[in-house]
This record gives C-alpha cells, sequence and structure tokens, in this order.
C-alpha cells in the first residue's frame, strides 16, 4: 500500500529541496567540524529532520483525510506505520549523504552505525508522535518535545546517555560494545510503535 503512495508526495522529497537540504546540512557540519563538533552537528540535524517530518506529515495526513482511508483499507496498521517510518528514514539521510561523508571520513567509518540507528530512533520517535497529535498545533509541540528530550538525553551525563546512539556519534566510538548498546533504543522504538497502532 505505501508503496503506491508517491515517496516525494509523502515525504515532500522534491530534488530542489533534496539538493537544499544537502547543501545547508553539508555547510553546518563542515563549520562545525572547524571546532571539532561535526558529530554533534550531524545529532542535531539527524534528530530535527527524523522527528519534525513524519510527526508533521502524519497529521497533515489526517487533516487530509488521507490517513483515515489508508486506516481503513485491507493494509494491517502496524505494516503501513512501519512502512511509512521505514520510508522516512530514508527520506532523512538521503539528502545527508555528503554530511555522513564528511563524519564517517574525519571520525571513522565505524559511526555510519549510530547515524544509522539514530535516524531510525528519531523517525519511529517522530512517527509514534504524530500517531498521537490531532492537529498542526499538537504535532509541532510534539515534535518540539521529542527532539528536545532526544537531544539533551544524548548530551547530559547520565546512566543512560550510552543507550541514545547520538551519545555513540558524538564520542565517535567504534567499541563494538556501545554500537550495539547503541542500537537497543530504536529496536525498542520500534517495538512500541507497532504496539502502540496494533491497539488503536
Amino acid at each position: 500500500m505505501m508503496r503506491g503512495l508517491e515517496f516525494r508526495a509523502l515525504a515532500g522529497q522534491s530534488r530542489i529541496w533534496l539538493i537544499l537540504k544537502a547543501a545547508i546540512s553539508l555547510i553546518f557540519v563542515t563549520l562545525a567540524a572547524v571546532v571539532g563538533r561535526e558529530g554533534l552537528a550531524l545529532a542535531i540535524i539527524i534528530v530535527f529532520m527524523g522527528v519534525t517530518g513524519p510527526t508533521i506529515r502524519l497529521v497533515t495526513m489526517k487533516m487530509g483525510g488521507t490517513f483515515d482511508r489508508i486506516i481503513v483499507s485491507p493494509v494491517s496498521k502496524p505494516r503501513f506505520f512501519l512502512e511509512f517510518a521505514g520510508l522516512w528514514s530514508g527520506a532523512v539521510l538521503l539528502p545527508l549523504i555528503p554530511c555522513i561523508a564528511v563524519v564517517a571520513v574525519l571520525l571513522g567509518p565505524a559511526t555510519i552505525i549510530p547515524v544509522l540507528t539514530g535516524t531510525i530512533l528519531a523517525v519511529v520517535a517522530g512517527t509514534l508522535a504524530g500517531f498521537v497529535s490531532r492537529g498542526l498545533s499538537d504535532a509541532h509541540l510534539a515534535a518540539l518535545l521529542v527532539a528536545g528530550v532526544l537531544i539533551a538525553l544524548s548530551l547530559v551525563k547520565t546512566p543512560v546517555t550510552g543507550l541514545f546512539p547520538y551519545a555513540t556519534l558524538l564520542a565517535a566510538s567504534s567499541d563494538p560494545a556501545a554500537l550495539c548498546i547503541s542500537a537497543i533504543l530504536p529496536v525498542i522504538a520500534v517495538i512500541v510503535l507497532f504496539i502502540a497502532v496494533s491497539r488503536s
């Protein structure tokens, strides 16, 4: 079902927007690299793009009636939302390929793992936020809260900081244990999304 929806319409990804997102993100990451903060810059970009995009898009789909038509279709809700999150993960990563390449060169290729797991976590969290939001004001507030919490918990040293992929990206860790641990929250988020939409 999701493949039947045009990807550009779903994620707002026209060529010009892809180029603009790639250019602006690359400038941001390059400037941050001057002061040794390229991992932080990429983490912030991933969180904001990953959370706000799907949150706002789900609410606009609800407001336009598309959401209701999809929900009553024969496609299961968990499948729809998991495919939605998968497509949005691609939509977030696609314009960030140049930034990811810069960070991988500067911090090592192991940083690609927290980039991927961090994108999944942000997009699934954004999808959950969009699922529970009733209108655009709710969606904006939910996206701001979710993104803020993800960034804060990644930056502030707490016992759970290591669970966040962004903390692994910030530390530029290539420790296999840290990389495996950073994949725990994205997996939990996918399970929570599956359960939440199954029970609604």
